[in-house]
């Protein structure tokens, strides 16, 4: 089910989390930092931070060009641990996309129609993914065949989730349950993630240069 918008809030303040349903019309009320970036793929990138920022809801964001670099500006949320190192490089992630099972991949981000923070029956976290028809029937052909087997789901190379085979693949979506230990980090990489998959991912690596407080 998608998240009621109070049980949500509920639950993300409950997490410590500093992102887009607690954010979505608030007030941002901690540090104001400006940061710089550099990469290949500047011009491309630009719009898909900006969008990023606005699905966190950071106070106040602004950004701009200059000829080698990407520069932003933002007031953070304020409301949860480590935002100055961890909200930097949620903007700047390329957020490519693999689903797997050994060498056989079976969809990438290109499949991708849309990405959906959502909780279950159990209230438990995931991310809804909706893919193109012509992934998910060899998908769902490969669950059904394979029921002791599962898809390993990795954003950026690193793996974020692992689907058993034995749940049956819904219909209107698959969903992305986070690995993490409790419930708390499994929530934050929850969001973190329909943030990266909502808009295409970033074509090159881009580079931090500089984080630090504005005056």
């Amino acid at each position: 089910m998608v998240l009621p918008v109070a049980l949500a809030v509920s639950l993300l303040i409950f997490a410590g989390l500093t992102v887009f349903l607690i954010w979505k019309g608030g007030t941002a009320e901690g540090e104001s930092l400006e940061v710089s970036i550099s990469g290949v793929c500047l011009d491309s990138a630009q719009p898909i931070v900006e969008a990023r920022m606005e699905a966190i809801g950071l106070g106040n964001p602004r950004s701009s060009r200059s000829q080698k670099q990407l520069l932003l500006s933002f007031q953070l949320p304020g409301r949860a641990e480590n935002e100055k190192h961890h909200i930097p490089q949620l903007l700047t992630q390329p957020g490519k996309l693999l689903l797997r099972f050994n060498q056989t991949i079976y969809a990438t981000e290109k499949d991708l129609k849309k990405a959906i923070f959502q909780t279950d029956e159990e209230g438990m976290p995931y991310v809804g993914l909706i893919l193109t028809d012509e992934k998910y029937q060899p998908m769902q052909e490969f669950v059904l065949k394979n029921p002791k087997d599962h898809l390993v789901i990795l954003i950026d190379g690193e793996q974020v989730a692992q689907r058993p085979n034995s749940k049956k693949l819904l219909e209107e979506e698959m969903r992305l349950y986070p690995l993490g230990q409790d419930t708390r980090e499994r929530m934050k990489k929850a969001v973190d993630i329909a943030i990266l998959l909502a808009n295409k991912p970033i074509a090159c690596e881009l580079t931090l240069e500089r984080v630090h407080s504005a005056l």
